[in-house]
């Protein structure tokens, strides 16, 4: 056999078993799987060390690169940053963001927080929200959600704002967890207990197709079972486009005090383009940051999936009193890696290879450029 034809055969061999273990990675609507070690995110060498406990971080994946936005000031465009990542883990910032066209000439501007992002044809999206009574002397941005568009490359720094939503997300919303399939998702309810849904439409204003009414997940039966009637979804959660459609990862607070209930992030998942939810299921058991206990609750969870792997972000506390965005996996990530395998997979892969004659022949790991 002449030797490039030989080499086609062995990597086409190869191929196929890592494609046939792979393709178990993931199953349809299931719950996905996720380590209890965390460490804490690094930004130019050292963990975000907020100074406030209220702050989150939206992370995407570009197939690529990580980009997160954070906030070291919050109510205003210029209190963001944009960092940038190979693993997930460790950032660099590059700079803080701007509006190209300052949005509210006059009077007192409307307070910005709880950014989400997303991505809408082929453009990245900032999703603001602005508190009841926080819209200063722009009535529209009252209790609602506006938007801001950094364009086809997550790393740009001057973004142009598109406006508050097209006569509010009817009945209003508490915070956006994201925009998936062409649908915004957020937190809703009187109780601030639900997750609502509406088709999205980009443009300058944006606007919902619909009232986000009737919410597509109740949480009332879900927050009576961990015994806290009265609480609801924190301000700040993810959406995300899974493997069989659109996950939700959250936290919860207490009975309208506020606080923070417990160190756990939950998950539903949906296999209908977000019209109907999986019962919620905790993901977590026993975490630890950086080798020692968490020393407070968490909150604001935000996911992304690279390459099959779920990186989960969420906001807690060091043993040390320092406020810290924590995720897993804690460190070594590689964007383009591979699946983790079954154990089928393993034994089809190594027969192939093995056949092959392949036996220098391995699949590794490696960072990003």
């Amino acid at each position: 056999m002449h030797t490039d034809e030989y080499r086609a055969r062995l990597w086409a061999a190869a191929g196929l078993a890592a494609a046939l273990a792979t393709g178990v990675a993931h199953p349809a609507a299931a719950q996905p799987a996720v380590g209890a070690l965390f460490t804490a995110v690094i930004v130019d060498g050292s963990p975000i060390n907020w100074s406030y406990p209220g702050s989150n971080v939206s992370v995407e994946f570009d197939g690529s690169a990580f980009h997160m936005w954070y906030r070291t000031t919050i109510g205003t465009i210029d209190g963001m940053r944009h960092a940038r990542s190979n693993d997930g883990v460790h950032f660099t910032s590059t700079g803080s963001l701007s509006f190209a066209t300052n949005p509210f000439p006059t009077g007192t501007p409307p307070f910005l927080y709880y950014e989400n992002t997303a991505l809408v044809d082929g453009s990245w999206k900032l999703l603001h929200w602005t508190y009841n009574g926080g819209d200063g002397s722009y009535p529209a941005y009252n209790y609602n959600v506006s938007v801001s568009d950094v364009g086809s490359n997550p790393s740009t720094l001057t973004v142009t704002h598109e406006g508050p939503v097209s006569g509010g997300t009817i009945g209003q919303t508490a915070g956006s967890y994201g925009i998936v399939g062409g649908s915004w998702f957020g937190q809703c309810g009187s109780k601030g207990q639900d997750l609502c849904r509406a088709g999205y439409a980009d443009g300058t204003p944006p606007s919902v197709s619909t009232s986000i009414y009737p919410a597509v997940w109740l949480g009332q039966s879900f927050f009576t079972s961990i015994g806290i009637t009265n609480g609801y979804l924190n301000n700040y959660g993810k959406v995300v486009a899974g493997p069989a459609g659109p996950e939700m990862f959250f936290t919860v607070r207490q009975d309208q005090g506020g606080a923070r209930y417990n160190q756990q992030v939950y998950w539903s998942g949906s296999t209908d383009g977000g019209a109907s939810w999986s019962a919620p299921v905790a993901l977590l058991t026993s975490p630890t940051l950086d080798g020692g206990p968490f020393a407070a609750n968490f909150a604001h969870p935000c996911a992304v999936y690279a390459a099959n792997q779920l990186l989960l972000y969420f906001s807690s506390q060091r043993a040390d009193g320092s406020w810290v965005t924590a995720v897993s996996p804690p460190a070594g990530f590689a964007a383009n890696r591979i699946p983790g395998l079954s154990s089928l997979g393993v034994a089809l892969l190594a027969a192939l290879l093995a056949a092959a004659g392949a036996a220098l022949v391995a699949l590794r790991t490696r960072p990003d450029a």
